[in-house]
């Protein structure tokens, strides 16, 4: 319901209804131009974005023959022969000061992602 600026009052509270849809941040759908035509409907943006998604995330139908998995697997058993005998670097241990400091170090006012760690 629309009012006039004399029709607002704080008794029924139609003044601070109407403040805070002013307030109140406006969904706005994003423009696509796509071959030069601006697209700014909510259904037709949506309909593009999965056109686009679909193009690009397909099978890969790439042929591949027996001799590239074989290929592919004696490479990956000679890696794991050459190191099967070899002595890796021991990793340095880490002490709760070092943890401390890099904790201290992350911003305060960033969520964390997906992988629960803030950066």
């Amino acid at each position: 319901m629309a009012y006039t600026l004399n029709e607002l009052s704080t008794q029924d509270g139609s003044l601070w209804k109407n403040v805070n849809k002013l307030k109140a941040k406006k969904r706005v759908t994003p423009i696509l131009k796509v071959n030069n035509v601006k697209i700014s409907i909510p259904e037709e943006v949506a309909n593009v974005l999965a056109e686009t998604f679909e193009k690009q995330f397909q099978e890969n139908k790439q042929n591949t023959n027996i001799y590239q998995t074989n290929s592919l697997s004696q490479k990956i058993f000679d890696f794991d022969k050459y190191y099967e005998n070899t002595e890796a670097a021991p990793i340095p241990l880490t002490n709760p000061k070092e943890i401390t400091a890099i904790i201290n170090k992350l911003n305060k006012r960033k969520a964390a992602g997906p992988d629960g760690i803030k950066k």
